[in-house]
């Protein structure tokens, strides 16, 4: 698989940070943590689409209703 093929999959840092919504800081962050993977191809670093989506997604909290769980 060439390089050409990954860059529409992967996101910059600053497109990974505008598409979660929140600081390019806060992402770096993550990555830090280790929360968030990211590949590294020369100098450059992106972080893969479906990662984010996976991040996204163990986000996500059950709605309760009325204090039931």
């Amino acid at each position: 698989m060439e390089y050409q093929d990954l860059l529409p999959k992967l996101l910059t840092i600053r497109e990974a940070a505008k598409y979660l919504g929140i600081s390019e800081w806060g992402l770096r962050a993550r990555v830090a943590k280790r929360q968030i993977p990211i590949v590294k191809l020369g100098r450059s670093v992106y972080i893969p689409r479906d990662k984010l989506d996976k991040f996204l997604n163990s986000k996500i909290v059950d709605a309760q209703i009325g204090g039931e769980k």
